[in-house]
């Protein structure tokens, strides 16, 4: 059996590594670990990076600031990684051996790279990506004001009323995010990725906005998985990063089985204590929201979690965040 792999990077990551091409001062901790990711590939040729999750990421930087080009440069410095003298750098990998001057390189490759970043911001699939993102970010903004609404907390009553808010406001049943935030509630040893929001900190609303978008591409992960390969059996994307937030989202996410349907490039996961999240879930939708299970209903979300539209959500996510707004976040 073959399999194929490829490593995505979080916008942090992309950004380190292209500093490090550049030769700009960064800490000798972060250089190391820009060289030895690197060097998987200096060793291995057909070892593949992908841009797309950081640029998914950097594409609000772009758009919101057209001046930044933070984006551009980062993918020009990935783009670079084409031309460079991978037998060179593997003897030395103080250096970076391209076939062109630096500059020169740099200067070609930017038109290309500029067409690519154009293209991207009318992306449909950036869209939906960008949707998804900003429909758990009104879930966990709604999560934050659920869980610090009274002193003692009914963590089975936080989730109905997360059901409730899903069926009724984000018109789809986000069973993975559920599933993460329970998990956070019930772990005995605490929940470091659900810090800011079970903490109350004034940064709280920013901080979800990050872990929305971690949890959003735990899930463009997944979904990757079942990409078909000309390669190999199998094809297994990894994801790298920095971030300590993203370690504390995975120990949430211990994923036991996976089973892929080429015919529909499905996913479907089973996480611990699946068995035990489904018989709360059940017992939660058979007593208030039976009325919601119907195959038309449930069809109906379905579609809805395939359009999700990003302007809609992102007024949710705004009126959402309004009743924090007029709070003391201290």
């Amino acid at each position: 059996m073959l399999i194929d792999f490829s490593l995505s990077f979080d916008s942090n990551v992309a950004e380190k590594r292209r500093a490090a091409i550049a030769g700009e001062n960064i800490q000798r901790a972060d250089r190391d670990r820009v060289i030895q990711i690197l060097m998987l590939k200096a060793r291995n040729r057909h070892v593949q990076f992908d841009v797309m999750s950081f640029l998914i990421e950097n594409r609000r930087l772009a758009r919101d600031e057209p001046s930044n080009e933070r984006p551009l440069n980062t993918l020009i410095a990935f783009r670079m990684l084409d031309h460079l003298d991978w037998h060179a750098f593997q003897h030395d990998p103080s250096r970076f051996v391209f076939d062109a001057a630096y500059e020169d390189l740099k200067a070609l490759l930017r038109p290309d790279a500029e067409a690519f970043l154009t293209e991207s911001h009318t992306s449909k699939c950036i869209d939906e990506h960008e949707a998804k993102s900003a429909v758990v970010q009104a879930l966990l903004v709604r999560f934050a004001r659920l869980w610090h609404e009274e002193r003692k907390r009914d963590k089975h009553h936080i989730l109905r009323e997360l059901c409730r808010f899903s069926i009724h406001q984000l018109g789809v049943i986000p069973l993975t995010e559920l599933q993460l935030i329970w998990s956070g509630m019930t772990s005995s040893q605490g929940s470091p990725f659900f810090g800011p929001i079970m903490g109350r900190s004034t940064e709280m609303l920013q901080k979800i906005r990050g872990m929305a978008w971690d949890m959003t591409l735990l899930r463009v992960m997944e979904q990757n998985a079942t990409a078909k390969s000309n390669q190999a059996d199998f094809f297994i994307p990894y994801f790298v990063s920095m971030d300590r937030r993203w370690r504390h989202l995975l120990r949430l996410n211990s994923v036991m089985l996976m089973v892929i349907n080429d015919a529909d490039g499905s996913v479907r996961c089973a996480r611990t204590d699946a068995l035990e999240f489904q018989r709360v879930l059940g017992a939660c939708i058979q007593t208030e929201f039976q009325s919601e299970m119907t195959s038309e209903k449930i069809a109906g979300r379905r579609r809805s979690a395939r359009s999700v539209e990003l302007n809609a959500m992102q007024e949710l996510v705004a009126e959402e965040e309004r009743y924090w707004l007029e709070q003391d976040l201290k």
